[in-house]
């Protein structure tokens, strides 16, 4: 499929519009980028096009644009990968696309004044994907404060992956909170929780969500615990190696979510008392992860799950 996309030759089944741009390269060749936009929005241009920039994009979108009879016909973008693109571009994808979700990861060549584009003039957001950005800081949300309540994405957020966003602090998760955030994932932002000031508070700001990943972050039983009392939906839980969640965070989601399905506690200073909670509380659990957590006995484990339908 790949060879017929960068040949600008129609790819059975898809009802795709294909055009094939060139770029001079440094060197004698020649980069194609081909642009795909099916039926339903969608633009790939990650992985074969890491070389995309700016220019490219823009001429992407451009034609996208001319397909869509002039609309904004892209919905859902994907750049992962794309290391060429900078700040700039963020311009251009807000000017051209009606984006309901973006794709990032991996664009090292973006920062804070990047992200700022976005949370101002990205409409309709709902997905947003930064996995791995790790120039950003807090002031890339900094839009979401102050004065500036009528950020677009206050309203529209649901879906968020800062995944590996290594310099991200708590204060960035509480601007974030203000969106109706489902889906969570803050795994390896090693700097949430690690300040001898965080206070966690945006934990107790989410009450849509539903999804969220903790792993190898520095958050305590106080942010679980205040997970547990202000997110009655949650359904999935991971506090993977973090060391500071222990018996009381889990008991907390024990007591306060009952319909909780899947939790990951591997690495964790966890005990008996916690799986046991879980067996009263959640009798709905599905996935239960906690190996390597010492402080849990073959007997614990055994009497503890017995209630519990894992698997089925």
């Amino acid at each position: 499929m790949a060879d017929n996309i960068a040949h600008g030759v129609p790819v059975e089944g898809t009802n795709v519009a294909i055009g094939t741009l060139m770029r001079a390269g440094s060197s004698s060749a020649a980069i194609t980028v081909a642009t795909v936009i099916t039926t339903s929005g969608v633009l790939d241009l990650s992985e074969r096009t890491v070389r995309l920039s700016d220019s490219d994009l823009a001429a992407a979108l451009t034609l996208s644009q001319h397909e869509q009879a002039g609309a904004k016909g892209v919905h859902r973008l994907i750049l992962a990968g794309c290391t060429l693109l900078s700040d700039a571009s963020m311009h251009t994808v807000c000017a051209n696309c009606d984006l309901y979700e973006l794709d990032l990861s991996g664009c090292h060549g973006l920062s804070d004044a990047g992200l700022q584009t976005l949370v101002t003039e990205c409409e309709h957001l709902t997905t947003l994907i930064l996995h791995d950005l790790t120039a950003l800081t807090d002031d890339a949300f900094a839009p979401l404060s102050g004065d500036c309540k009528g950020a677009p994405l206050l309203a529209s957020l649901s879906t968020l992956n800062l995944s590996r966003c290594q310099t991200l602090t708590d204060g960035a998760i509480s601007l974030l909170a203000q969106c109706p955030l489902k889906d969570l994932n803050v795994s390896l932002c090693k700097q949430l929780g690690a300040a001898a000031t965080a206070t966690h508070h945006w934990a107790g700001r989410l009450p849509c969500l539903e999804r969220i990943n903790l792993t190898a972050t520095a958050a305590d039983d106080t942010a679980v615990s205040l997970l547990a009392e202000h997110s009655p939906c949650l359904r999935w839980f991971n506090a993977t190696r973090c060391p500071k969640v222990g018996d009381s965070g889990v008991m907390a989601l024990a007591a306060k979510c009952s319909g909780l399905l899947s939790l990951y506690a591997v690495r964790t200073p966890i005990t008996d008392a916690a799986l046991l909670a879980l067996g009263k509380g959640c009798g709905g659990l599905r996935e239960l992860h906690v190996a390597a957590c010492l402080g849990l006995s073959d007997d614990g484990l055994l009497v503890t799950t017995q209630p519990l339908k894992l698997g089925d």
